[in-house]
Formats: structure tokens, sequence, C-alpha cells
């Protein structure tokens, strides 16, 4: 008997030992569960937040870039302005007409100025002729008008003075 009461006592106490480990177990089951659930949760929070930082970023590369873009240009106007000015160039040659109207200007004695009549009748130039010309060298920065009433009255301007200088006009 006492032999089948060890026996029995050694079952029992296994049965003992199997189910506070089987209550162990579903605790630490359980306990896995809850973290794996709350891991899940904060895999999906970051996600969501890792796509919104992802848009952002793409936002601030566009700007970013634009903004590099607008800095090149003004980079590029920054250095256009820094250039020392080139001097005129009076390399090409003007018509005889061009050089008489220049020469005819230059004459004239500080703030004086011509009317068109005064330059056709001097140069020998019909109406259509002078205001090409003069037209010419105004577009050429030479020579200025001024609107005066209803018609136009002309001086020589720096450059005009130049070109005359140059090809020793003067």
């Amino acid at each position: 008997m006492s032999l089948i009461i060890a026996a029995l006592s050694d079952q029992i106490q296994k049965l003992l030992n199997e189910r506070a480990s089987s209550a162990v177990l579903r605790d630490h089951l359980s306990l896995f569960k809850d973290k794996a659930i709350e891991l899940e949760k904060k895999m999906s929070s970051l996600e969501s937040e890792n796509a919104v930082l992802k848009a952002e970023n793409a936002e601030f590369q566009a700007k970013f870039r634009k903004l590099k873009s607008e800095a090149d240009e003004l980079k590029k106007k920054i250095q256009s302005y820094e250039q020392p000015p080139q001097k005129t160039s009076h390399s090409h040659t003007l018509p005889d007409a061009q050089v008489k109207i220049l020469q005819l200007l230059a004459t004239l004695k500080g703030t004086q100025m011509y009317p068109l009549e005064s330059i056709m009748a001097a140069c020998g130039l019909s109406e259509q002729q002078a205001s090409y010309h003069l037209q010419e060298l105004e577009d050429d920065c030479m020579i200025l008008s001024e609107d005066v009433g209803s018609s136009l009255i002309w001086s020589i301007d720096h450059d005009g003075r130049g070109y005359l200088n140059d090809h020793d006009l003067l």
C-alpha cells in the first residue's frame, strides 16, 4: 500500500506541477500577446508618422530645388552687376548721313538742341531719311531727343561724341 500511496503521491505531485506550469505558461502567453498587440499598434503609428515625414521631405526637396534655382538666378544677376561696365565699342562704321548728323549735333553749345527741319537742311536729307538715321543713332545711345510740343529736338550724347572722337571726326 505504501507503494501505491507513493505512486499516487507522485502522480498527484506531477499533476500539481503540470497545473502550475500551465498556469505560468498561460500567464506568459497572455503577456506575450499583450506585448505583440502593443508593438503592432506602435509599428502602425510609426508607419503613419513615416509616411507623413516622407511627404514633408518631398515637399521640402521641391522647395529646396526651387530656392536653389532662384538663388542661382540671383547670383547671375549679382555677377552681371558686379562686372565693370564695358566701354561702348565704336568699332563699326556708321553711314555717312549718321556721321554728318553727329558732327552737326557736336557743334551745339551747352543745352542747345536741333529740330528735325534744321538737321534735314544742314545734312541734305529728306524727312524720312533724317527720321530713320536719327532713330538709329538714338537706338545706339549716341543722341538724345526731347519732345517739345508736337515735334522732337535732338542733341548729341556721350557715346556719340565718343564715336566721333574714336574715329578722329571731331
